[in-house]
């Protein structure tokens, strides 16, 4: 911690960092849009939850393959309209499986890959920058 100046502590070590350009973020707030994740992005040959059809007879379904997702999306935001409404809620569509969004407990958003593609280091800072303006 620095001194109550405001002067940084020395050596102080700083990195340079490149960001790779924005893929957009998925905001997923129904049951459908689960549904849509996990078709879209999933492994239709995901087996089932014992313990979740035993206890609700909810067959959860196929689930994103996150890998998959991060090749689209930087992100996916959980919202809270999302926990109250689309929770245990199985989805169906023609020819497909059903698919039940059962593991998600609170709003949040998952980041699928770094932002940065490259770090480098910088040289340390060994004392405050000489400026004659301070």
């Amino acid at each position: 911690m620095g001194s109550a100046t405001g002067t940084p502590p020395t050596p102080s070590r700083f990195s340079a960092c490149r960001s790779a350009p924005p893929r957009g973020w998925l905001r997923y707030t129904t049951a459908d849009h689960w549904h849509h994740l996990a078709i879209t992005y999933g492994n239709q040959a995901a087996a089932s939850n014992e313990g979740l059809w035993q206890s609700a007879g909810i067959d959860k379904g196929p689930a994103p393959v996150w890998a998959r997702l991060a090749e689209d999306f930087d992100a996916v935001h959980v919202s809270l309209a999302r926990l109250m409404s689309g929770l245990y809620v199985p989805v169906s569509s023609t020819g497909v499986r059903t698919t039940t969004s059962w593991a998600w407990y609170f709003e949040g958003t998952w980041w699928m890959r770094s932002a940065f593609t490259a770090v480098q280091d910088l040289p340390p800072l060994l004392g405050p920058p000489e400026d004659e303006r301070l």
